[in-house]
């Protein structure tokens, strides 16, 4: 008998850069492929589809995340209030660089300074 690995559930919230035909979608420095089985919903209007997304709008991405294998979109949300300039990033930190200030959450390196509060 053996524990199953926890599966865990990491959400990025940030601004959708670009919007491709082919159902990727440019988030950060990221590119994500979004499969026909994905979730696409929005608070104000319910379950949409893919051409419904847009660059410039603040997306809510939920997938699972491991070093390996990078993130794999299960749900998108387009958030009822969002503000453009706040990237949230929800998951496991990877790896701590004192050094020079950064940190690597979901695949992404985030930089910290003094006026930044963890």
């Amino acid at each position: 008998m053996s524990l199953k690995p926890v599966e865990e559930l990491a959400v990025i919230r940030a601004q959708l850069r670009h919007v491709d035909n082919t159902r990727v979608i440019h988030i950060l420095n990221s590119q994500f492929i979004l499969s026909d089985t994905i979730e696409i919903a929005s608070g104000d209007s319910g379950r949409l589809g893919f051409e419904a997304l847009r660059a410039g709008q603040v997306v809510e991405l939920t997938g699972r995340y491991s070093f390996e294998e990078g993130f794999s979109p299960v749900k998108l949300q387009i958030p009822s209030e969002s503000s453009p300039g706040v990237v949230v990033l929800n998951g496991r930190i990877e790896e701590i660089n004192q050094a020079d200030g950064t940190f690597r959450v979901l695949g992404v390196t985030v930089a910290t300074d003094d006026q930044r509060q963890s």
